[in-house]
């Protein structure tokens, strides 16, 4: 192996060409100036497998519950794996051996794993230089490290680029001082609720709770990364909000449920994961559901038009149903009789959610079938003490 004389002046790209053209096989190890370490594995000039940064837990339940997978993964195939280096892998491999995942999914999240640590790793070479140390390996030690037959080969170039292309949209917004691993936090909530209006302030309130970093945050309310951080940046500009390091998860708390190699019909209904509809027209309520429940245990199917509201609900049989009165085109409460009047449907409990606490709706929610009336804005502890009433 010919390892190039400047190689910790390279860039990464010129790195892993440099691995490509002399077919290398091990691990490359980079640490930046401020410790952080990601490990690459490549096979015969291919990359396998990368891992590593400041948050490696958080990024991997991350990506777990980006491709539906989280589920999937129980205690026990979490001991079996804590013997390999690349454990995270050796988990891969094992649900798509057992058929507990399908292949695509799990290709889908290497790479997108990929593309998130590239961005990490160009970041912190644009502002320090990283180290770069090559660790010439056999094929054995991937078998030994977790990294059996490869998955998928990663497309080191098209991850360089898309990564590329993210960081320089990144800095485009004025977003190149902080990292997505950073966690978004309520300086002054008092001089916040002066300045914003007061759906904004409950819903930071609640959603701002300094553990999630801004990818957490994104991925749990299914916000675009680079929309969703600037958004909150233009607060941290006014003084209202600031970016803080958080620490990683540890392998301990990472939520687990039985693994049953459930069909995607089934694994809604997992025992720690029942499924609640939330009908609603306003995006911003429908995030605000999905993060609240999701970080409850719960998985949410959100729907924004009443029209196709009867054919999702039949599909996927939620346990629970919170539905809005004031929607276009169908208003709540003729959703709600006309779910009642179908016969799959008609024995799930449903909450309605009005902006409006006069009597006259609560009547009008009973007379057309409701189980329940909750007030808008929605609030956590509200939510939840209805969702236990009735799940």
């Amino acid at each position: 192996m010919n390892f190039p004389a400047n190689a910790s002046k390279q860039t990464l790209t010129e790195q892993l060409i440099a691995l490509e053209h002399n077919k290398f096989t091990g691990k490359l190890e980079i640490l930046s100036s401020i410790q952080e370490r990601w490990s690459l594995y490549f096979l015969r000039g291919r990359m396998v497998w990368i891992y590593g940064g400041c948050h490696p837990y958080r990024s991997w339940q991350r990506s777990l519950k980006k491709y539906s997978l989280l589920g999937q993964v129980n205690s026990e195939l979490i001991t079996k794996s804590e013997q390999f280096e690349c454990w995270n892998y050796y988990i891969l491999t094992i649900l798509i051996n057992q058929n507990i995942s399908n292949r695509e999914p799990i290709k889908k999240l290497i790479f997108s794993n990929a593309v998130e640590i590239f961005f990490d790793i160009i970041q912190q070479d644009h502002q320090n230089n990283n180290q770069y140390i090559w660790q010439s390996k056999s094929a054995d030690f991937l078998l030994k490290s977790g990294l059996q037959v490869p998955i998928t080969f990663i497309d080191f170039k098209e991850c360089s680029r898309r990564a590329k292309e993210a960081l320089s949209n990144w800095s485009q917004k004025g977003l190149q001082s902080w990292s997505p691993n950073l966690s978004p936090r309520v300086i002054d909530p008092k001089k916040l609720a002066q300045e914003v209006s007061k759906i904004v302030y409950t819903n930071f309130i609640q959603v701002l709770d300094k553990q999630h970093s801004l990818r957490d945050l994104s991925v749990q309310m299914n916000q675009n990364l680079l929309k969703f951080s600037y958004s909150l940046s233009i607060y941290v500009h006014k003084g209202l909000l600031e970016f803080v390091e958080i620490p990683d998860l540890s392998a301990k708390n990472l939520p687990l449920t039985p693994v049953n190699a459930l069909s995607n019909n089934q694994q809604y209904q997992s025992k720690n994961q029942l499924l609640i509809a939330g009908i609603d027209d306003s995006p911003q309520v429908g995030h605000m559901m999905k993060y609240i429940l999701n970080k409850a245990g719960y998985n949410f199917l959100g729907i924004d038009n009443a029209l196709e509201a009867i054919p999702q609900l039949i599909t996927h049989q939620p346990n629970l149903i919170f539905l809005d009165i004031g929607m276009p085109l169908m208003n709540g409460y003729e959703l709600c009789t006309k779910i009642r009047q179908t016969s799959k449907l008609k024995d799930i409990p449903i909450v309605i959610l009005t902006s409006n606490d006069a009597m006259i709706d609560r009547v009008q929610a009973k007379s057309s079938g409701a189980s329940d009336f909750l007030n808008k804005p929605i609030k956590t502890e509200e939510i939840l003490k209805v969702v236990q009433k009735f799940l």
